[in-house]
């Protein structure tokens, strides 16, 4: 399979603490880049793939450890 550990992917936003859209308590992460833009879409700004930020996938991991309890 080879090293992958150069592999980003975009994040538009993390949030937490998210007590809303469900019960509990929990991290909220909305991805960047959808190619499907539908119609009524209500997160057209996480369309393009070239905004937000890029994290390598330890980098996202690591900022989601901060939040566990």
């Amino acid at each position: 399979m080879g090293d992958r550990s150069d592999i980003k992917i975009s994040i538009n936003n993390i949030v937490y603490p998210v007590n809303s859209l469900g019960p509990g308590t929990r991290i909220g992460i909305w991805v960047q880049g959808c190619s499907m833009e539908c119609k009524r879409c209500m997160a057209k700004h996480t369309w393009n793939i070239n905004e937000g930020k890029r994290y390598k996938i330890y980098q996202l991991t690591n900022r989601i450890e901060v939040y566990k309890n």
